[in-house]
């Protein structure tokens, strides 16, 4: 997540969407009093507002107040079913270990869906679509950014992944999402 007030833009990342690419294109373009949220820290005093890596509008907004109405909010979305495999394969890097895709789920699924971490935001990109709608917030911003491809998976089509059960896990799951953002498997 990055708060600009240089530029007057608050970035959501979304888990898997390519957010690390989105901030390493925007990490040159920030002013010294810009923040930029790395992987959160777990514990923190009650009653204290933590800033994470994902979080949502309403805590930004609980830390920044009314200030957060002048900032130009984005994040981006990706298909569930794609979403999925790629969380899978992160996993597997960062945990150095891959079970079958299908002992993964459903306790491996992304918690958030796209639906509520993007609530409140001005624009909402795909990641389908990754270069030219960061291309249009670029545009908006006045930045010319290039886009990084960091932490691509090496796979092949997520359809390959799914049987009819786990395709329905996933339909079941993010609902909201599929019919928010019209996804089709």
């Amino acid at each position: 997540m990055i708060i600009s007030y240089r530029h007057q833009f608050v970035f959501m990342h979304v888990s898997k969407t390519g957010g690390e690419s989105i901030s390493q294109a925007l990490l040159p373009h920030l002013g010294p009093d810009d923040i930029i949220v790395a992987p959160p820290v777990h514990t923190h005093p009650p009653g204290i507002h933590r800033l994470a890596k994902h979080s949502r509008l309403d805590v930004i907004r609980a830390v920044l107040g009314h200030e957060l109405d002048n900032f130009f909010k984005f994040g981006f979305v990706r298909n569930p079913w794609d979403r999925v495999v790629s969380f899978y394969h992160y996993q597997a890097r960062v945990q150095g270990e891959r079970g079958s895709f299908a002992d993964f789920l459903p306790s491996g699924l992304p918690r958030a869906s796209c639906t509520h971490a993007t609530s409140g935001l001005d624009f909402v990109g795909r990641f389908e679509q990754l270069d030219s709608d960061f291309g249009a917030i670029c545009a908006k911003l006045g930045l010319a950014a290039i886009l990084p491809r960091l932490n691509v998976s090496k796979r092949g089509s997520y359809r390959s992944y799914y049987d009819a059960a786990s395709r329905t896990l996933i339909a079941d799951r993010y609902a909201e999402d599929i019919e928010k953002f019209e996804y089709q498997f």
